[in-house]
């Protein structure tokens, strides 16, 4: 696509050129032998072979962007010589690259939760029971000698054991890409010798 720019910017220029050289010519020629035709370029203010190497130039580069191309690239080849035609195509060269997609901070975190438990203490009394009167009624009377109170400490214990460590795995991917190849055409003609 480039190529084909750039050659229809070379014919355009090309063209140009050669239609304001052919332009300021006829000019300079139609003042010399017509100088009555001058009088048709009064309303200009330039002389008749400016106005025409002008109007030549941006003849000749409409001229020039509009032939063809094609026929210029064509080479013709005589079956007498040996010729070697070089046919190219095109090929993918595919690389990769690694991009880093993310960061990760890792660390343990301490998190504070309020616990109820209910444990069961018991404590030791002395009981003295005492009948008193003929009713034999019983007087009953406890002395505390001995409870449990309750110690709290904590421990940390381990729960279990995390492993953080890096992995690479492969995927696929697919690209879809369209190559040019030259494929060599041969045009045959016969000549009729009657």
């Amino acid at each position: 696509m480039v190529q084909n720019s750039l050659s229809r910017t070379m014919r355009i220029i090309v063209g140009a050129i050669v239609g304001a050289f052919l332009g300021f010519f006829i000019g300079l020629i139609g003042e010399s032998i017509l100088p009555g035709l001058g009088l048709l370029f009064t309303a200009i203010p330039l002389s008749m072979s400016i106005t025409l190497s002008a109007i030549g130039l941006v003849m000749g580069a409409v001229i020039g962007s509009n032939t063809d191309a094609r026929r210029y690239n064509e080479v013709e080849y005589k079956v007498e010589d040996d010729i070697k035609i070089p046919l190219r195509e095109e090929q993918l060269d595919i690389e990769t690259h690694r991009v880093k997609t993310s960061d990760v901070d890792i660390h343990k975190d301490v998190i504070t939760e309020e616990k109820t438990i209910t444990v069961p203490v018991s404590r030791e009394e002395l009981v003295v029971e005492k009948s008193v009167g003929d009713n034999e009624k019983t007087e009953t009377m406890r002395i505390p000698l001995s409870e449990e109170r309750i110690d709290v400490n904590k421990e940390n214990v381990q729960l279990n054991e995390v492993s953080v460590y890096k992995a690479e795995f492969q995927d696929t991917e697919t690209i879809d890409e369209t190559l040019k190849k030259e494929k060599l055409e041969i045009d045959a003609e016969s000549e009729d010798k009657s």
